[in-house]
């Protein structure tokens, strides 16, 4: 029964992505859609304009004691700083947020994400690493801190 749930739940992702992309050809200037690999994995998916974005994942916990699925939404606003860090000859951004997280435990929570990342000149691809303090306000008041990593490719 999980394996039909994570294959549906996969397919829902993939038929969103499919239709994110769609608009970022659509409307162009700075979207980007890839993957997302934390305490949950699935798709997220980034709007930027300038110093600014905002960022929505969609993802899947495997609940493997319980034998189930916790489908998870998160959406937060960024403050980027392009160039913030330079290593030798190449420039990473940093950035900071404020977000929610939904899931379908019906659990509400805050998020805080702090991190870095870096555009390939070739190719518009970002890669990012974010460590993300969260709080849990319902039902009940508890705090995580999970480690964020991923790729996004962007639609020009």
């Amino acid at each position: 029964m999980l394996q039909r749930m994570q294959n549906s739940c996969f397919k829902i992702c993939l038929v969103l992505g499919v239709w994110v992309t769609s608009l970022g050809q659509a409307y162009g200037r700075g979207m980007g859609f890839g993957l997302i690999f934390s305490d949950i994995q699935g798709l997220t998916w980034k709007n930027q304009e300038n110093q600014d974005a905002w960022e929505l994942h969609l993802g899947w916990k495997n609940k493997k004691k319980e034998d189930r699925l916790e489908i998870v939404l998160a959406a937060q606003k960024l403050w980027l700083y392009p160039n913030f860090f330079k290593i030798e000859s190449i420039y990473l951004g940093a950035y900071f947020g404020l977000g929610v997280k939904l899931n379908t435990e019906e659990k509400v929570g805050l998020r805080v994400p702090l991190g870095v990342h870096y555009f390939l000149h070739e190719i518009p691809l970002e890669i990012f690493v974010a460590l993300v303090p969260a709080m849990q306000l319902y039902p009940s008041t508890t705090g995580q801190i999970s480690l964020a990593f991923g790729l996004r490719y962007f639609f020009s």
